[in-house]
């Protein structure tokens, strides 16, 4: 059934849960909402944490013009928890889960438009960076539709596997079913956000990476899911699926970059752990896949 254009018009929400430990990770910050800012954007749902967090949130009440819940909390339980408070709200349209390091690099007019793609196309997800041509070229064959932003597959069990085959002939191994730096519907963000999947975490709980899931999770299926056709954001330091811009010289940071506090903290539990004689006597004794589980069942204690 085709939608009318004002049918195809509606809510963008920006949705955020990051942490600023840094005048680096403030500045990024800064320069990604920049590259986006006057995009069509219903409301903005930020809460900010980390030493720079004021910092961070009285710079974006000064600066979006639009509605604007920003907040500063962390409750201790957990990303998931605090981000499904974030956007117990939001009833409808399209969330794109910001990630304060990645920039855009198309217009706000070809942005608007893939916006508009999107609803019309009523799909369930499109990743907007990490951009891997490879991916694209891998719906061939299963593809439902298509236009001129983004190609769309409609995932199942058969046709997922076709596409992890076909990625992988393209030396693309094992691709996230669903990414965070993501445009996604809201019931399907809602969804995930509001469910302790996997039931035995893969990750600390004071972290997103849950959200996401991996190859091997087609419990999430069925997923409409988009694959644009061009890169419409990049990562600002990370070359993961092709250059970040500070590798292709088209970043430079304007402050001085120093570790961040989380970053420094990581570091000195890691050593803690490492020097540990019962860490180090499982290093050696133990199996891979059961030092693996071991670890899984420590993001439960902490």
């Amino acid at each position: 059934m085709s939608m009318s254009e004002d049918d195809c018009c509606m809510n963008f929400y920006v949705v955020s849960n990051f942490r600023i430990d840094s005048d680096i990770r403030l500045q990024r910050m800064k320069d990604s909402f920049k590259s986006f800012k006057d995009a069509h954007i219903s409301s903005w749902h930020i809460n900010v944490r980390g030493s720079h967090a004021h910092l961070a949130a009285e710079f974006l009440k000064q600066n979006i013009a639009r509605m604007a819940q920003i907040t500063c909390t962390e409750s201790g339980k957990g990303w998931l928890y605090d981000t499904s408070k974030l956007v117990q709200d939001i009833d409808d349209g399209y969330i794109l889960y910001w990630i304060e390091d990645h920039i855009s690099t198309v217009s706000v007019e070809v942005l608007n438009s893939v916006f508009k793609e999107v609803a019309r196309s009523q799909i369930d997800q499109i990743q907007y960076s990490f951009f891997n041509r490879a991916k694209y070229d891998s719906c061939r064959g299963i593809l439902s539709d298509e236009n001129q932003y983004f190609r769309i597959v409609d995932f199942s069990d058969k046709t997922w596997s076709r596409f992890l085959s076909n990625c992988r002939d393209r030396k693309v191994i094992d691709p996230y079913l669903v990414s965070l730096a993501s445009i996604m519907s809201t019931q399907r963000f809602k969804t995930i956000v509001s469910k302790r999947d996997p039931l035995l975490r893969r990750y600390s709980k004071h972290t997103p990476f849950d959200f996401e899931k991996n190859h091997k999770d087609i419990h999430w299926l069925p997923l409409r899911t988009g694959f644009l056709r061009t890169e419409l954001f990049a990562n600002i330091d990370t070359d993961h699926d092709g250059l970040s811009l500070i590798s292709r010289g088209l970043y430079r940071d304007s402050v001085e970059k120093i570790p961040d506090v989380s970053a420094v903290q990581i570091r000195k539990t890691k050593v803690r752990v490492f020097m540990n004689p019962i860490f180090q006597f499982a290093q050696v004794v133990l199996p891979q896949r059961l030092r693996y589980f071991l670890k899984r069942i420590s993001f439960h204690l902490r």
